[in-house]
């Protein structure tokens, strides 16, 4: 109970800040979801790709009000970032090469 104690008196600013970070991104991706989906149905967008566009734009926005937010809290992901980084670029290359397949008859 202690070190939870000294930890909170410790890094009270970092975790208030943190708090801070995640709640604006929460906010502003409310709002900037709200702004896509706004702007799709006025294009006449189906409803589907305007709710996928406005939830990808909220998912983004918050993801990355998450990844400002740990680190302040002594939480590190770059090895969780560069995981993702590298999985992505692996998907992408085996679906290039699976379509090479289909593409080369």
């Amino acid at each position: 109970m202690t070190y939870l104690v000294t930890y909170l008196v410790t890094y009270r600013f970092q975790i208030f800040g943190a708090i801070v970070v995640w709640i604006t991104g929460c906010f502003v991706g409310r709002k900037l979801s709200a702004i896509v989906l706004k702007i799709c149905e006025n294009k006449d967008l189906d409803i589907t790709f305007s709710r996928f566009f406005a939830s990808a734009t909220r998912i983004a926005v918050v993801g990355a009000a998450l990844v400002i937010a740990l680190p302040k809290l002594g939480i590190q992901i770059t090895p969780f970032v560069a995981a993702l980084g590298a999985l992505g670029l692996g998907t992408g290359l085996g679906a290039e090469f699976a379509a090479q397949g289909l593409l080369s008859n």
